[in-house]
């Protein structure tokens, strides 16, 4: 028993085969734009990069530790959403309890505030 191929995976097979077709065309180009010393560094640049990427692949991302006595720091970003207006916590003297913020968020995890408040 054979499944039904849907047009739009037939139509992108065809589209796919068809620029397969112009690989070494395209590769000339790019090699030849690499190799003309009158065209601009950016392009040249852009070019031989996308050849390497083609021939030997996206470069790994490499992270290394090294013991140099500073601290790690973990940065967050968060959409943090306060449910009063910016006249309402302006015209207010107390501050904002970030606490409430976090949890009202669904951020249950430890942090500095909650640490240091169980210690």
């Amino acid at each position: 028993m054979t499944r039904a191929i849907s047009p739009q995976v037939r139509t992108l097979r065809y589209v796919e085969s068809l620029a397969r077709n112009h690989t070494e065309t395209a590769l000339n180009v790019l090699a030849g734009i690499m190799n003309e010393p009158q065209s601009p560094p950016l392009a040249r640049i852009a070019a031989a990069k996308i050849i390497l990427e083609r021939g030997w692949g996206h470069p790994r991302m490499s992270i290394s530790a090294q013991d140099d006595g500073q601290r790690l720091m973990k940065i967050v970003r968060e959409i943090v959403h306060v449910h009063r207006t910016a006249d309402d916590l302006l015209a207010s003297d107390s501050d904002i309890d970030w606490r409430e913020v976090r949890d009202a968020n669904g951020g249950g995890g430890l942090n500095e505030d909650t640490t240091r408040a169980e210690r």
